[in-house]
């Protein structure tokens, strides 16, 4: 499985532990403890000292994919923000963003719809990887309605990109249907 699958699904443990609330604001960023990737939610849990309710796991469970387009072949920087349509309300509750090199500092992360209309920006939390990249991940918890959306990214300089993603920034995002 994919190192940003991975770091996606950990921080959905995470987001849920935290009992829906947001863990990216619109200001400085929280200390969050995400920067370990880690392999279950119980290991997520015992960061906030408790075990994820049973309530907390289903939520977790209903989690899907909505649009990811990183893949595992070579990336290079500078790379712009893909598109992804959302054909029924969704509350989106993590976006990932990979990028180029280890220790590339905390940006901020934003989706920004076909009108124009952006939601966000969320400070992202930082997290590197054993493949020397830097991953960007943010828990939004933002409710969109359909629509076609933008990620928008502050630091597209250093965004991951490669061939197999036509150019565009590698980007998980999950949310639960609303």
């Amino acid at each position: 499985m994919m190192l940003l699958r991975k770091l996606a699904t950990v921080v959905v443990a995470f987001a849920f532990v935290l009992a829906g609330t947001s863990a990216c604001k619109k200001a400085e960023p929280e200390a969050v403890p995400v920067a370990a990737v880690v392999s279950d939610t119980a290991a997520v849990a015992s960061t906030q000292g408790s075990a994820p309710t049973a309530e907390e796991l289903a939520a977790a469970a209903a989690v899907q994919d909505i649009f990811g387009n990183a893949d595992d072949t070579a990336v290079t920087a500078g790379a712009s923000g893909p598109t992804f349509p959302l054909v029924e309300p969704m509350k989106v509750t993590v976006v990932v963003t990979m990028h180029v090199g280890a220790n590339v500092p905390a940006g901020s992360i934003a989706l920004k719809d076909a009108t124009g209309k952006t939601w966000g920006p969320w400070a992202a939390q930082v997290s590197d990887a054993p493949d020397g990249n830097t991953y960007w991940s943010c828990v939004p918890n933002a409710v969109l309605p359909i629509g076609e959306y933008t990620v928008v990214d502050s630091d597209p300089k250093t965004w991951a990109k490669n061939d197999g993603s036509d150019g565009f920034g590698f980007v998980s995002v999950q949310g639960v249907v609303k």
